[in-house]
């Protein structure tokens, strides 16, 4: 795009990124399962996440402008905004119920409110293409974009299987994990304009309420309990030496 501020963001969210993955690298090794973790797209449910991924990725090289707008609501909608959701609602659950996991429930806060963010950018992104280019926005793109959904929705609950494989969580059953993710898939679709696709029960959707409420709100830190170094922690300082 033919702003510099679009690339200014970028930098941004990629710099953030980042973040993300020295986070979770380091619980790995925390763990003792960066072995396992190496196997992982071995999994016929990751690798159908994988594929879905790469069909919005290979529309952002499009020339075709219709398809490229659809890269950008794509990713931005299902990719930051829902894709890590569930597993963000799984992991923070064991510290909401158990206390058990604060530190990794502190880094999926930290994480979940970022991917929010980069997913709002990119439908704000989407709204002002929409502005400038209503034509690109027919009913056939509505469809593809609630076909790119389903189809999303259906490799998300692969991998819910392949998690939840070995048995449920007392504290969070599968059902109340399943209502969480579609409304997060219709709530991506209503951000862009698109009508939402899946039927919500309200009263599951009231059992997870918790994780917008105590992880996506604004909040103070207490500081005599948290310091602002948590997240970053086991990040070391880096020399010349180091880089060269």
């Amino acid at each position: 795009m033919p702003k510099a501020e679009v690339g200014n963001v970028g930098m941004t969210f990629a710099e953030s990124e980042v973040r993300h993955m020295d986070a979770y690298s380091h619980l790995l090794d925390v763990l003792g399962i960066t072995d396992d973790f190496e196997q992982v797209t071995e999994e016929p449910a990751i690798n159908e996440r994988i594929e879905y991924l790469d069909e919005y990725l290979e529309k952002s090289e499009s020339d075709d402008e219709q398809e490229y707008v659809m890269s950008i609501l794509l990713f931005s909608t299902f990719v930051e905004h829902v894709s890590l959701f569930s597993q963000f609602l799984i992991m923070t659950s064991f510290d909401k119920h158990e206390k058990k996991f604060k530190g990794i429930a502190n880094a999926v806060e930290a994480t979940s409110k970022e991917e929010q963010i980069h997913g709002l950018f990119g439908v704000e992104l989407v709204e002002t293409i929409r502005e400038e280019n209503p034509d690109l926005f027919d009913d056939d793109f509505e469809e593809d974009v609630q076909e790119a959904c389903q189809q999303a929705y259906e490799a998300e609950m692969e991998i819910l299987d392949w998690i939840f494989e070995d048995g449920e969580l007392e504290f969070l059953p599968r059902t109340h994990v399943n209502a969480f993710l579609r409304d997060r898939f219709n709530q991506s679709l209503e951000n862009v304009g698109v009508e939402p696709i899946f039927e919500t029960d309200d009263d599951l959707l009231e059992e997870t309420r918790w994780f917008d409420e105590d992880i996506m709100m604004t909040k103070d830190n207490d500081f005599f309990s948290k310091r602002s170094t948590t997240y970053n922690k086991h990040t070391q300082s880096v020399t010349a030496e180091d880089m060269f």
